[in-house]
């Protein structure tokens, strides 16, 4: 799964949008948009990597959440690029 971001963040951080974007959700949900290139900062370290993700306002539409919706969906390619673990304490 790929990392997507909402049209609203990527305004936020300044991306220019470019390309077709596609991807099918684990709903079955097909997800189409535009890709932006955005900066991705570790706090403490100031290390920065460059990222392209999706952007695609249909899963995020919906207040399940909250009244403003989801900004993102980390994909597998963010935790990767990261290396980012998970412990879910099994």
């Amino acid at each position: 799964m790929e990392t997507v971001i909402s049209g609203r963040l990527a305004g936020k951080v300044n991306s220019d949008l470019y390309g077709v974007f596609k991807a099918i959700c684990a709903s079955d949900t097909i997800l189409e948009g535009k890709y932006a290139d955005v900066t991705i900062r570790e706090l403490w370290s100031g290390f920065e990597i460059i990222m392209t993700v999706g952007v695609s306002d249909k899963p995020f539409g919906t207040d399940d959440i909250d009244d403003e919706g989801v900004e993102a969906i980390l994909g597998v390619d963010f935790l990767q690029e990261t290396e980012t673990t998970l412990d879910f304490g099994y």
